[in-house]
Order: C-alpha cells, then sequence, then structure tokens
C-alpha cells in the first residue's frame, strides 16, 4: 500500500522529495521505493527532467488502475471495526494443554467475566490438528 501511495504521490507531484514531504517521509526512503516500483514494473515510471519527474508511458498507463487499487485497499483499512468487549457476543476458541487449563483458565474467564461479560471462551484441547485448526480459523489461540 505504502508502494502505490509512493507512485501516486510522485505522479501528483512530480517530485520524490516533495512526495516524501506530503506522505510524511525522508526523501531516501521515497527513492527506494520508487526503485522497488521500477523493478517491481520493469520500467523507470519517472524520469527526472528540468520540469520534474515525468511519467513514463507506462506509469501513465498504471495512474487509473493503481489509484483504484489504493482507494480500494484504504477502504478496506478504514473500515475495520475496533473491538469492544463489553458490548461484544463473539465466541473464542482456544486450544489448551491440560497444565494451560489450571493455571491459565480460571484467571482468564474471571477477567472476561469482568470486562466482556457476553463472550464465551470455548476450550479445545492440544492435539495434532490444532495447527490446522488455527490456519482455518477454526481456533483463535494456542496456549501450550
Amino acid at each position: 500500500m505504502k508502494l502505490l501511495a509512493v507512485f501516486d504521490e510522485i505522479y501528483k507531484t512530480r517530485s520524490v522529495s516533495r512526495a516524501g514531504e506530503n506522505l510524511g517521509l525522508p526523501q531516501t526512503s521515497v527513492s527506494l521505493a520508487l526503485g522497488r516500483l521500477r523493478r517491481c514494473f520493469n520500467d523507470p515510471l519517472f524520469v527526472r527532467t528540468r520540469d520534474g519527474m515525468q511519467p513514463t508511458p507506462r506509469a501513465a498507463q498504471l495512474v487509473q488502475p493503481l489509484r483504484q487499487a489504493l482507494a480500494l485497499l484504504q477502504s478496506a483499512t478504514e473500515q475495520q471495526d475496533e473491538f469492544n468487549p463489553a458490548s461484544s457476543s463473539r465466541t473464542f476458541r482456544i486450544a489448551m494443554t491440560d497444565i494451560s487449563h489450571l493455571e491459565f483458565l480460571p484467571a482468564l474467564v474471571n477477567k472476561v467475566a469482568k470486562l466482556a461479560p457476553n463472550v464465551c471462551i470455548e476450550v479445545l484441547r492440544i492435539t495434532s490438528e490444532t495447527t490446522q485448526l488455527l490456519e482455518s480459523g477454526e481456533a483463535d489461540l494456542a496456549i501450550g
């Protein structure tokens, strides 16, 4: 996402330095990002002229699709809901070892009851399938 923002800002400002200022990045970081973009697209993308950094024909082709992609990514990241334990009614599935049941679970249940009264904790035993459960999202956490 940062690379797309760098591309867009250089395109708008025609300057690596001004792009960095606008993005709150040092000029060297913008230059490095431009290098990565150039390698990614196998094109210089912007060439230095006396009028600033001019986009190549390839950059001109890419500007609209990359701006659309950047807008979609920004929209997706802005829509993240903040977790509010007091109003959540989520069920968390936690895989635990036997010793974790004894040492960790009682304190966790007490804390959840106080801070998140509608949250449920479902406890699973750690097995050889625990990794797959975590990867698939069927378990949220494993404590061993």
